[in-house]
């Protein structure tokens, strides 16, 4: 917590690189509100919402996850 409350915000403009971006609909901690309004502020970035999955897409929806890379790659980004 000290470490998030000392850091500043970067530029996420900045970022020119493929960029997917993976959450759950259901996350309490970063809601897909925050996850949508970053990806657009990412020239490029895919966004993929998982549906009845909470704040560790990894964890809670293994199989969905590697499906959204497995696309986003094949597609370059």
């Amino acid at each position: 917590c000290e470490a998030l409350a000392g850091a500043t915000a970067a530029d996420h403009r900045r970022i020119q690189c493929p960029t997917l971006l993976v959450t759950g609909e259901d996350d309490m901690v970063a809601p897909p509100s925050m996850a949508t309004a970053l990806s657009e502020r990412i020239a490029g970035a895919r966004l993929t919402l998982l549906d009845r999955c909470g704040h560790w897409p990894t964890i809670e929806k293994p199989a969905a996850c590697r499906e959204a890379l497995r696309e986003s790659l094949s597609r370059g980004a």
